[in-house]
């Protein structure tokens, strides 16, 4: 029996011995020709940072330095197959317009076609990988920069050793997409917070999975695909009311007009009848149209964050103040702003301080433009008005001791000054903030404009309907208690706001609001056409 044993152990031996010598080498040549593939990509990848991958100036160095840090293998690609990570990277820059970012600006077609011929193998194959594996790694880089800075700030900030500590930024996001098992969680945990870049998000996201319904249901040649009775109504909706609040343009034109009177009649829209196609591509063409102005204001938006969760936000367009707690917006006032010629600017600055019966030192340019031909018209005029005259330095002057006919646009030595009281040009009430524009918000001794439609009319200010409700939320009780007694004796007092808030003023033709209605609102500083021309000339130029 033992030597039974012994004869079945020495022919298993011999069995293992005579397999292993008769693969070897087979598994000698695969794995040489592994090596010799990888040696290949990465030689390739090497060779690839000896010129300009994409326009962005300094994006190839940073690119280079991360490759060189993993001494030049692929990112992206293993053995020739993508791994789980670049399958999500691809993902990721295939859908770029979900995230309101423009797909021309990503090399779609080069990595489509490149990912097509991942089945092939061969060493004249590793060339096209490392191709494709830089590529995605720049697209990887682009799509964490626009997601969180846009479009226009993003070519900025690749485009000049000033923003170096944003470009680290980025390059640390990415390697941490490396790190993780997850691209798309370090990209969701890359993007801002704050409430308008969520809602903007959701809103991009909802209408391309319509508009991909109505592509997918064009492309049927079979005829037998139909929208959802849901998805129509949807798009509908979303043509049909996105032009309210002062808009001047129509997204809907005669025939999906016809076609939403024919739907809502029947609840029925039937693609096979010969008029559907057509009238399918009228409403694509439609609904398109509201996506544009989308993707534009989600951009500027990007350019000037939110990141305090209580502030005070005007969109200048739609002559609307907001304010927010908590990053949710609990009361909105009326508001007038700056005229076509005297512009409001988009501005950041911290709330500083709320003024009762506020004195008004008229700004430079009123002064010079205005008030001055006025007096030399009229030298009774600083008295009919009841302003004063000071120095610079504070010191009262008399009208009537003064050349008018020296004083002139270059030649200004005083400051106007109008006394507190109802007929102040900033009212009763003023809200200082941070920002070197002299730029306040404050009441107005004019308040029947509130009754325009059209409210772009002062010299850059903000105008508030209602001051004294917006001085409530902004103090707290005992600063409001102060507040209420200057107000009742009518007299000038300044009280610091110790809370931590900041004042937003934005420019954004078309908003978000909480419940996802989008609101789009009149060009009245006309920079659409403008910013639009500089988001399509910001977008990178592929090598």
């Amino acid at each position: 029996m033992a030597t039974l044993f012994a004869y079945k152990r020495t022919l298993t031996t011999l069995t293992l011995i005579t397999t292993w010598i008769f693969f070897f080498p087979f598994f000698i040549g695969v794995n040489s020709s592994v090596n010799r593939f990888d040696d290949v990509l990465h030689n390739e990848v090497r060779r690839l940072f000896q010129e300009q991958i994409v326009s962005y100036e300094f994006m190839t160095d940073r690119l280079n330095e991360v490759y060189k840090a993993n001494d030049f293998k692929a990112l992206w690609i293993e053995n020739g197959k993508m791994t789980l990570k670049g399958s999500q990277l691809v993902n990721l820059v295939q859908n770029v317009s979900f995230q309101g970012l423009l797909p021309k600006a990503f090399p779609l077609k080069a990595i489509n076609g490149l990912v097509a011929d991942m089945d092939k193998n061969g060493e004249r194959y590793a060339n096209n990988l490392a191709v494709l594996d830089v590529l995605l790694s720049a697209s990887g880089m682009i799509y964490l920069t626009q997601i969180k800075y846009g479009i226009v700030k993003g070519e900025e900030i690749w485009s000049s050793s000033d923003f170096y500590s944003q470009q680290t930024e980025i390059v640390q996001a990415f390697f941490a997409m490396q790190d993780s098992t997850s691209v798309n969680e370090v990209v969701e945990n890359y993007k801002p917070e704050f409430f308008q870049y969520r809602k903007f998000e959701e809103v991009l996201k909802s209408r391309n999975d319509l508009v991909q319904e109505l592509l997918d249901v064009l492309s049927d040649k079979t005829g037998k695909s139909t929208l959802s009775s849901q998805s129509m109504l949807d798009i509908f909706q979303y043509i049909d009311y996105c032009y309210v609040d002062n808009y001047d343009e129509y997204f809907i034109s005669d025939e999906v007009s016809s076609m939403k009177k024919a739907y809502l009649n029947s609840k029925f829209y039937d693609p096979s009848k010969p008029e559907s196609p057509q009238l399918a591509w009228y409403l694509l063409n439609d609904f398109q149209k509201t996506l544009e102005p989308l993707v534009l204001n989600f951009d500027r938006l990007k350019q000037y964050p939110v990141d305090k969760s209580d502030y005070v936000w005007v969109n200048i367009p739609s002559y609307k103040l907001e304010m927010y707690e908590s990053e949710y917006p609990i009361e909105q006032f009326n508001v007038i702003v700056g005229g076509k010629s005297t512009p409001t600017p988009v501005l950041t600055g911290s709330l500083r301080s709320v003024v009762a019966y506020p004195t008004w030192s008229i700004p430079r340019s009123i002064t010079v433009n205005e008030v001055l031909p006025a007096i030399k018209r009229n030298s009774n005029y600083l008295a009919k008005k009841g302003y004063g005259l000071q120095t610079w330095q504070g010191e009262r002057v008399n009208p009537d001791s003064v050349a008018w006919e020296n004083i002139s646009v270059n030649n200004m030595p005083f400051v106007i000054v109008q006394p507190a009281g109802n007929y102040n040009a900033l009212g009763v009430v003023k809200f200082t903030f941070d920002n070197d524009q002299n730029i306040y918000l404050h009441d107005t001794n004019a308040r029947g404009y509130f009754n325009n439609e059209y409210r772009a009319l002062s010299h850059g200010c903000i105008r508030l309907q209602e001051p004294e409700k917006l001085a409530g939320l902004v103090l707290n009780s005992n600063q409001h208690n102060l507040f209420i007694s200057k107000m009742h004796a009518k007299s000038t007092q300044h009280i610091k706001v110790t809370k931590d808030m900041d004042v937003y003023l934005r420019y954004l033709t078309c908003e978000v609001k909480i419940d996802g209605t989008v609101y789009y609102y009149r060009d009245i500083y006309e920079k659409d056409d403008l910013d639009l021309q500089a988001m399509h000339a910001s977008v990178p130029h592929w090598n």
